[in-house]
Protein backbone atom coordinates (compact mmCIF):
# COMPACT_ATOMS: atom_id res chain seq x y z
CA UNK A 1 0.00 0.00 0.00
CA UNK A 2 1.61 3.19 -0.64
CA UNK A 3 1.34 5.72 1.93
CA UNK A 4 1.87 9.70 1.59
CA UNK A 5 1.10 12.27 4.17
CA UNK A 6 -1.71 14.20 3.33
CA UNK A 7 -1.66 16.90 5.93
CA UNK A 8 -0.07 16.63 9.62
CA UNK A 9 -2.69 17.89 12.37
CA UNK A 10 -2.34 16.42 15.52
CA UNK A 11 -5.16 14.36 17.12
CA UNK A 12 -6.58 12.95 20.49
CA UNK A 13 -5.88 9.23 20.31
CA UNK A 14 -9.72 9.08 21.27
CA UNK A 15 -10.24 10.49 17.89
CA UNK A 16 -7.89 8.09 16.55
CA UNK A 17 -9.38 5.56 17.58
CA UNK A 18 -13.14 6.37 16.57
CA UNK A 19 -11.68 7.45 12.95
CA UNK A 20 -9.73 3.73 12.43
CA UNK A 21 -12.92 1.91 13.89
CA UNK A 22 -15.52 4.09 12.10
CA UNK A 23 -14.08 5.93 9.34
CA UNK A 24 -11.47 3.68 7.85
CA UNK A 25 -12.39 1.11 4.43
CA UNK A 26 -12.64 -2.84 5.20
CA UNK A 27 -9.87 -3.12 2.50
CA UNK A 28 -7.24 -0.75 4.92
CA UNK A 29 -8.40 -2.97 8.18
CA UNK A 30 -7.25 -6.07 6.69
CA UNK A 31 -2.93 -4.78 7.39
CA UNK A 32 -2.03 -6.32 10.04
CA UNK A 33 -0.19 -2.74 11.80
CA UNK A 34 -3.96 -1.47 11.09
CA UNK A 35 -5.24 -4.22 13.05
CA UNK A 36 -3.52 -4.06 15.87
CA UNK A 37 -3.00 -0.43 16.07
CA UNK A 38 -7.01 -0.74 16.28
CA UNK A 39 -6.37 -3.34 19.05
CA UNK A 40 -4.29 -1.10 20.73
CA UNK A 41 -6.62 1.90 20.92
CA UNK A 42 -9.14 0.13 21.83
CA UNK A 43 -7.68 -1.90 24.88
CA UNK A 44 -6.26 1.12 26.02
CA UNK A 45 -7.83 4.23 24.89
CA UNK A 46 -11.00 5.34 27.46
CA UNK A 47 -12.39 8.38 26.63
CA UNK A 48 -14.79 9.68 24.54
CA UNK A 49 -13.95 11.87 21.45
CA UNK A 50 -16.11 14.13 21.50
CA UNK A 51 -15.51 14.65 25.62
CA UNK A 52 -11.78 14.64 24.48
CA UNK A 53 -12.32 16.99 21.83
CA UNK A 54 -13.86 19.80 24.06
CA UNK A 55 -11.33 19.25 26.55
CA UNK A 56 -8.94 20.27 24.37
CA UNK A 57 -10.52 23.21 22.80
CA UNK A 58 -10.66 24.93 26.44
CA UNK A 59 -7.29 23.97 26.71
CA UNK A 60 -6.24 25.87 23.62
CA UNK A 61 -8.51 28.63 24.47
CA UNK A 62 -6.52 29.09 27.52
CA UNK A 63 -3.69 29.16 25.88
CA UNK A 64 -2.31 25.93 25.53
CA UNK A 65 -0.27 25.07 22.23
CA UNK A 66 -2.17 22.54 20.11
CA UNK A 67 0.65 19.64 20.62
CA UNK A 68 0.67 20.35 24.24
CA UNK A 69 -2.97 19.96 24.87
CA UNK A 70 -3.63 16.68 22.93
CA UNK A 71 -0.92 15.47 24.97
CA UNK A 72 -2.52 16.43 28.22
CA UNK A 73 -5.85 15.01 27.40
CA UNK A 74 -4.38 11.71 26.21
CA UNK A 75 -1.88 11.30 29.34
CA UNK A 76 -4.53 12.55 32.23
CA UNK A 77 -2.18 13.74 34.29
CA UNK A 78 -3.21 13.46 38.08
CA UNK A 79 0.26 14.68 40.05
CA UNK A 80 2.71 17.47 39.36
CA UNK A 81 5.31 15.04 38.16
CA UNK A 82 3.44 14.03 35.16
CA UNK A 83 2.10 17.35 34.55
CA UNK A 84 6.16 18.36 34.18
CA UNK A 85 6.57 15.56 32.23
CA UNK A 86 4.17 16.59 29.21
CA UNK A 87 5.34 20.39 29.90
CA UNK A 88 8.75 20.47 30.55
CA UNK A 89 9.87 23.18 31.58
CA UNK A 90 8.15 25.82 29.52
CA UNK A 91 7.21 28.87 31.91
CA UNK A 92 4.42 30.08 30.20
CA UNK A 93 2.65 26.49 30.83
CA UNK A 94 4.26 25.72 34.28
CA UNK A 95 2.34 29.04 35.12
CA UNK A 96 -1.38 27.27 34.10
CA UNK A 97 -0.19 23.87 36.11
CA UNK A 98 -2.83 24.71 39.31
CA UNK A 99 -5.52 25.48 36.16
CA UNK A 100 -4.79 22.35 34.26
CA UNK A 101 -4.87 19.88 36.59
CA UNK A 102 -7.81 21.38 38.46
CA UNK A 103 -9.85 21.18 34.90
CA UNK A 104 -8.63 17.30 34.30
CA UNK A 105 -9.79 16.60 37.68
CA UNK A 106 -13.03 17.92 37.59
CA UNK A 107 -13.85 16.20 33.95
CA UNK A 108 -13.55 13.00 34.58
CA UNK A 109 -12.09 11.93 31.57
Amino acid sequence: MVRRVISQTPITASEARRLLVEETDEQAKLDPRIQNLIHVLVKFVATDPAKSSDVLKKFMTDGIPERVAVQLVDNIPQTDGEFLAIVGSDAALLAKKDQVLQRIKGLQL
